[in-house]
């Protein structure tokens, strides 16, 4: 009995030059076929086997990428981006695309080893009209995150372990995109909420804060469809800010610590909360401490020492390193569920993206020597 042939996937194809950010023309040219050629290819056609071998080495993936099934599939989800509004088109489908691997690896994780129960407030359910969700809510939306995972009113201390801890699956990975700072959605399939933070960004204190502006877009804003999204980019914009400087602001330790609010006093605070500059002076005017006037001062003093450039510590502070998914596949490794290229092949069959995406070293993924001792050795010495 013979076995099934293979099956093109076209989605898989689709997937990858749009993580690249090549045009349907871009890679037609790239292979010298046309664009109708391309577009039947991601339709499920399968390519020559000449054209096959192109396709793998321009996308730079090997051949059995374009027969795995696809498990993730975020092209109807709402998935709120932290970008610049110059981000073109092609950055946003190339981060999209990236996701829906991450999101695979995510499934296929979730099927093997038990994460961390997701633990997030129950909050009244937020209004679909995003204008209509006011300041309040969302201070109220956060205080309730800290008193449900035990903060109190401290610093917290590593805000992307605490997340993972509580059920949130966080990946910290470069884009190809400087305009993208980061980006969440839910997957549907195993209810749960990843955020991805751009690496690129190396301030520790900003990749904080954009964590904490995703988790506010989770929390607030997961009833807004995508055609809202569009609409109103710019409030859901506002709000996902504001609940993050609530979030690591919260208003009454804040306040208390407050007495010039001098650049020097909030340097010395950058250190004990571990927030920008420029969030705290942002914080200050939403809470009423700085008018127009003082905001003003802040903001020349702030300019003049270069901090909008480089803040304070901003070069000896190392960002926070997620670790949910470094943990769950060592622990596959470790009990010998899967060798460590069997896990390559079942979580995605590239090493340089899944070491990436795990925090893994490439080499992890490959065969190892598996050397034992000879009976009645004398010494360990290799050459």
């Amino acid at each position: 009995m013979s076995e099934d042939p293979l099956v093109f996937v076209g989605a898989r194809l689709r997937q990858a030059r749009e993580a690249f950010g090549l045009s349907v023309e871009s890679l037609g040219d790239m292979l010298g076929v046309t664009r109708q050629a391309v577009d039947q290819f991601e339709r499920g056609k399968h390519p020559s086997s000449e054209h096959f071998i192109k396709l793998c080495l321009v996308l730079n993936k090997p051949g059995s990428y374009f027969y795995r099934p696809i498990l993730a599939d975020y092209s109807n989800e709402t998935i709120f981006f932290r970008k610049l509004k110059k981000a073109p088109i092609t950055e946003i489908k190339s981060a999209r695309s990236t996701t829906e691997w991450i999101g695979e690896i995510a499934n296929l994780l979730d099927s093997e080893v038990d994460f961390p129960n997701l633990n997030l407030p129950v909050l009244p359910q937020p209004d679909s009209n995003p204008l209509l969700i006011t300041e309040e809510y969302i201070e109220l939306a956060a205080n309730e995150v800290r008193r449900t995972w035990g903060l109190g009113d401290l610093p917290i201390g590593d805000l992307v372990g605490t997340m993972e801890s509580n059920g949130i699956i966080v990946v910290r990975m470069n884009f190809h995109s400087h305009d993208i700072d980061g980006l969440s959605v839910w997957d549907k399939k195993i209810d749960r909420p990843f955020i991805i933070l751009n690496a690129d960004k190396a301030s520790a204190v900003r990749s904080r804060f954009d964590a904490a502006h995703e988790l506010g877009h989770l929390l607030l804003h997961r009833n807004i469809s995508k055609d809202d999204l569009k609409a109103f980019d710019t409030s859901i914009e506002k709000q996902a800010h504001f609940f993050a400087s609530c979030l690591l602001l919260p208003t009454q330790a804040f306040r208390k610590q407050i007495f010039t609010a001098s650049m020097l006093e909030l340097k010395s605070l950058k250190q004990y909360w571990k927030v920008s500059i420029a969030a705290m002076i942002m914080r200050l005017e939403s809470l009423g401490v700085f008018d127009k006037s003082r905001s003003r001062l802040a903001w020349s003093n702030y300019i003049r020492r270069g901090w909008k450039v480089e803040e304070p510590f901003d070069d000896v502070w190392i960002p926070e390193s997620p670790a949910l998914f470094k943990q769950a596949i060592e622990l596959l490794v470790e009990e010998k569920v899967y060798s460590n290229s069997q896990i390559l092949e079942l979580l995605f069959p590239e090493e340089v993206f899944l070491g990436k995406v795990s925090n893994l070293e490439p080499e992890f993924f490959r065969p190892s020597a598996n050397l034992k001792l000879r009976a009645g050795h004398t010494n360990l010495k290799m050459g």
